[in-house]
């Protein structure tokens, strides 16, 4: 099943052990590498501290929670060192740059949707900014044409957008 991060934005962590909300899902913590995600960035209690979720303690996920074992699943960041060191690096895929490879600009990364069986980004939802998306809708890209995730942005292939001009021409040519 595909869940979107946005769906997942501020849903319930759920202990299976006591039926409580433990936690508040944040943004999930992906590896740049692969696109896997590592793990949940997770606000617990009034003072809301910050916590993470390992994807591998995951028992169940739905479209608005996350189901765990128990409480003693949530640990601090720095004990999971791979999560700590991207979140030092602020390494985020929502709000990025999307680019192909020769740098053509496709927008900015808006949503991921995430295949819960394997923990890996499926799918990217790209915007073109706030007033853009009045005019012209977003675009989903599989995660098959990413190329890598740097600084710079996600960096997809170039094919996506020779894809916007073969449909640009199609439509040239459908209304003259």
């Amino acid at each position: 099943m595909l869940i979107s991060a946005l769906e997942l934005k501020d849903g319930e962590v759920i202990s299976l052990e006591s039926g409580a909300v433990i936690g508040k899902i944040r943004e999930p913590i992906v590896d740049p590498n692969n696109g896997k995600v590592l793990a949940f960035d997770v606000r617990v209690g009034f003072l809301t501290k910050r916590l993470i979720l390992s994807s591998n303690d995951i028992i169940e996920w739905q479209h608005s929670a996350l189901l765990v074992y128990g409480m003693n699943v949530l640990v601090e960041p720095i004990e999971i060192k791979r999560v700590f060191d991207l979140i030092k690096k602020r390494v985020r895929i929502i709000g990025k740059k999307a680019l192909t490879q020769k740098g053509v600009k496709l927008g900015r990364v808006e949503d991921v949707y995430i295949d819960s069986t394997t923990g890996m980004i499926a799918k990217y939802n790209l915007t073109h900014g706030i007033l853009s998306n009045f005019i012209e809708e977003g675009r989903i890209i599989p995660a098959n044409l990413v190329v890598k995730i740097d600084k710079k942005g996600i960096i997809f292939k170039d094919s996506v957008a020779e894809g916007d001009k073969s449909k640009a021409a199609a439509t040239k040519t459908a209304t003259a």
